[in-house]
């Protein structure tokens, strides 16, 4: 769960600062965090 609300501030942090490389690494990094947690809660 913390990595998912780090990858949501640094994609925040990421759209303030303009940072076009940083915003899609940490936009993965949600998706990625977010798959995770599923698949922990389904048993994957």
């Amino acid at each position: 769960m913390e990595g998912l609300f780090n990858a949501i501030k640094d994609t925040v942090t990421a759209a303030i600062n303009n940072d076009g490389a940083k915003l899609g690494t940490s936009i993965v990094s949600i998706v990625e965090n977010g798959v995770g947690l599923l698949g922990k809660l389904f048993g994957f």
